[in-house]
């Protein structure tokens, strides 16, 4: 029996009965030890047997309660992608990293997307898991997490900001 615990961002909850009842579609999976639901974080801490359970099935249970799980989605470039029996392994090695709930390789594109939780996966775990298949990643996996994001977006917002006001007082 292999544990493992993941904390899933839950999103659409509005009240603390709702938390109740992600908490027992969680609960209900098989080989689930135990299922917490915080309303006011919008998190579930769900302690499980990995190999019984996957994270997608995790997802699928919240998801039949009619919440949503609060995934990412990154498209990562991927050199010498040619060969379809290339693609398999590419595929196994990205679900190996805890967090990931699918991966698609596209030897056409030279690309995998993969769909995972934030928080959980990283960038630097997924670029990891392509050179433990064996190719390069072609430029720096992006991250998708929300709080990530929302930073990077802030920043650029703040420096942009910056060379105006540096441009505006040069010419006042």
């Amino acid at each position: 029996m292999a544990k493992a615990r993941i904390t899933l961002p839950i999103e659409g909850m509005s009240c603390a009965s709702c938390a109740i009842t992600v908490q027992e579609a969680l609960a209900a999976q098989p080989a689930v030890a135990a299922a917490s639901v915080n309303y006011a974080t919008g998190r579930a801490a769900v302690d499980y047997d990995d190999a019984v359970t996957g994270i997608g099935q995790l997802v699928r249970a919240v998801r039949g309660a009619g919440y949503d799980c609060g995934l990412a989605t990154v498209t990562i470039a991927i050199i010498d992608l040619h060969y379809a029996p290339s693609v398999g392994p590419l595929e196994k090695a990205l679900m190996l990293v805890p967090g990931v709930v699918k991966a698609t390789a596209n030897q056409a594109l030279e690309t995998a997307t993969v769909e995972y939780v934030p928080g959980v996966a990283s960038a630097q775990e997924l670029e990891a898991a392509v050179r433990a298949a064996g190719f390069e990643v072609a430029e720096p996996v992006p991250s998708e997490d929300p709080e990530e994001r929302e930073r990077f977006t802030r920043a650029m917002e703040i420096r942009t900001l910056t060379w105006k006001l540096a441009l505006a007082g040069s010419v006042a």
